[in-house]
């Protein structure tokens, strides 16, 4: 369940308590998302550790997209303190957010800037909670680098994950269940595909 919580400062808190007394009281732990969740970004340092404790009791996990302009989740204590974290979008250069795009390397450079991290290894957690915490989210076993997992992947050129996410290259690889889709930035359509 994802449940999109825009409420900000104490009205958005209360919420973020009375959806975990809920996620409790009927068995949800483990499968319950809150995107968003301004409120955590805009509460004193006392009640955000009684919220994430709430959080983590009830393995409620945090999307979080960093665009806008609102207080968004202190990913960093979040992660420090074992809340299970992801990222994404929930839509495409509509009227809520016009700077949005399903490309999650975009994504992350995003979160980056908002969060104001400039060093390599928190480059590197944002990539974790963009392509490990997704997956972890989605129920995706089969995902990781490593033998006799599904094979999806992108390759990218760049000398480390930091300066791919500034960078933003083509991607020169996309393969999708082994297979390769897309070479060089643009699809390759399968034999009896219509051209896109």
């Amino acid at each position: 369940m994802d449940i999109h919580l825009h409420e900000p400062g104490m009205l958005g808190a209360f919420a973020v308590e009375l959806i975990a007394e809920r996620t409790r009281a009927l068995g949800l732990q483990g499968r319950v998302t809150l995107s968003h969740v301004f409120c955590l970004g805009m509460v004193d340092e006392a009640y955000l550790g009684q919220l994430i404790e709430l959080l983590l009791d009830n393995r409620i996990t945090i999307m979080s997209l960093g665009s806008g302009t609102s207080p968004f989740p202190p990913l960093r204590r979040l992660h420090a303190a074992g809340v299970a974290l992801c990222t994404g979008t929930d839509g495409i250069r509509d009227t809520w957010g016009p700077y949005n795009s399903v490309d999650m390397l975009d994504r992350v450079k995003m979160l980056g800037y908002r969060s104001g991290w400039r060093k390599d290894e928190d480059i590197e957690l944002l990539l974790q909670i963009a392509t490990y915490g997704g997956a972890r989210v989605m129920g995706d076993d089969g995902y990781g680098l490593q033998v006799g997992k599904r094979a999806d992947f992108v390759i990218v050129p760049g000398e480390t994950p930091a300066q791919v996410v500034m960078d933003q290259p083509p991607r020169t690889f996309v393969i999708k269940n082994g297979q390769l889709i897309a070479a060089a930035g643009r699809y390759l359509p399968a034999t009896g595909d219509d051209e896109a």
